[in-house]
């Protein structure tokens, strides 16, 4: 299998690439000190990208609009923005630096 395949079916990633794993973590304060939320994604590239972007959904604010008869949730993060993030940190990684353990 390439490391190609490895990434996109693979069931367990962190077995075969070490730094191919999501780590999402909601920290208390800018100090990053106190950890409120942690969690690490390791199934295939595809779910882990959905996984940490419903994870950042999840810790980010949002507005109420009450303009209309039903309410607008305005997200802190746009979603294209949040996936556009997520995305491009994923795909620019080096899969095989081997620091990050």
């Amino acid at each position: 299998m390439t490391n190609l395949g490895v990434l996109f079916f693979a069931e367990d990633l962190d077995f075969l690439l070490n730094n191919a794993i999501v780590v999402c973590v909601l920290f208390k304060g800018v100090e990053k000190i106190h950890i409120l939320d942690k969690k690490d994604f390791k199934g295939p590239l595809l779910e882990n990208i959905n996984s940490a972007i419903a994870f950042v959904q999840r810790h980010t604010n949002e507005e109420y609009i009450i303009e209309k008869i039903k309410r607008e949730m305005i997200p802190e993060i746009p979603e294209v923005a949040l996936r556009e993030v997520i995305v491009n940190a994923v795909c620019h990684r080096d899969y095989f630096d081997r620091s990050f353990r």
